[in-house]
């Protein structure tokens, strides 16, 4: 029976249908319960004795106890983790890319940067390394560098909206709208579920004063999915330019609602108190941004209540 539950438990994710990844351990979870009792009963065969067979199994216990502590240091965070990885498999473009983004995450750019070019020279196919490397050069404002990198992946893989995304967020960024709604639309037309362009795109739109356009997006944003809460707050952000402070109250409520902790939605939902003279809504959003220490956000709303 183990024997039978092993191979038919591995089968489920292995078989002749080709996978990325060849060998994983947690494929191996359910298999290595047949794979135990199976080791179980060969051992009492082998060993006839209750005292050998508790003897060997505390020796086997004690070993593969050690040998999971010592695994767990490689289970540390993500750095050592990949870093792991490559020791074992120095020519995996995929463990740089992934290692990359870790030291990126804990904001250390100059690593980073250095494996995911060390990805490029292994796999320079791959798009992730190069949208990656551009993300650093984004937040570092070095936007010509950024722009290369995703004209580069675009090059590559010219169906893949992200990179279309994150060159119009660049344009936007330098004041260009026109050409990063082009962009925002490209990346639609590449993928007409992409959520987070359309809420791009309506940014955009609100930019220039358009602020029908702007709202047209923001509602397909939430028809695509009705959860994404920044298309939410923007919405009411739209409506309170437009003066329909009812609909601004409705989605700002909504927004804080899935998201409390934003200090900016509790601001504009002050703004549209204000706006409609609900001095008690004012009052209390004021006090929630000085809970939240936001007393610049807070002293503003008050500046609007002292000037209704």
């Amino acid at each position: 029976f183990g024997i039978f539950w092993f191979f038919l438990t591995l089968s489920i994710e292995s078989s002749i249908i080709p996978i990325q990844d060849v060998i994983f351990e947690h494929r191996l979870y359910l298999p290595m319960a047949g794979f135990a009792l199976v080791s179980a009963t060969v051992l009492w065969q082998l060993t006839k004795s209750g005292k050998k067979y508790i003897a060997v199994m505390s020796l086997l216990l004690f070993l593969l106890s050690g040998l999971t502590v010592n695994r767990n240091t490689v289970w540390k965070n993500e750095s050592t983790l990949w870093g792991d990885v490559i020791k074992k498999s120095p020519n995996n473009a995929r463990a740089y890319n992934n290692w990359g983004l870790a030291y990126s995450r804990d904001n250390h750019f100059e690593e980073a940067l250095k494996l995911f070019d060390k990805a490029i020279e292994l796999d320079p196919k791959k798009i992730g390394p190069y949208l990656n490397k551009g993300s650093i050069y984004r937040k570092r404002n070095e936007y010509d560098k950024a722009i290369a990198l995703y004209e580069k992946a675009i090059e590559l893989h010219p169906s893949w909206p992200e990179a279309y995304s994150y060159l119009g967020g660049i344009y936007g960024r330098t004041g260009n709208l026109d050409k990063a709604i082009e962009y925002f639309q490209m990346s639609i037309d590449r993928d007409p579920l992409f959520v987070r362009a359309y809420n791009n795109i309506a940014v955009a739109y609100g930019r220039k004063g358009d602020t029908e356009r702007e709202i047209e997006y923001y509602q397909k944003a939430l028809e695509i999915d009705p959860g994404y809460i920044d298309a939410y707050g923007n919405l009411g952000i739209a409506y309170g330019k437009k003066g329909e402070q009812d609909l601004a109250l409705r989605y700002l409520t909504k927004s804080i609602d899935l998201f409390p902790n934003d200090p900016d939605v509790q601001y504009n939902l002050g703004v549209v108190y204000g706006k409609t003279g609900n001095q008690q809504g004012l009052s209390r959003q004021i006090m929630v941004l000085k809970k939240m220490d936001r007393e610049d956000l807070a002293k503003k709303l008050e500046r609007l209540s002292a000037n209704p």
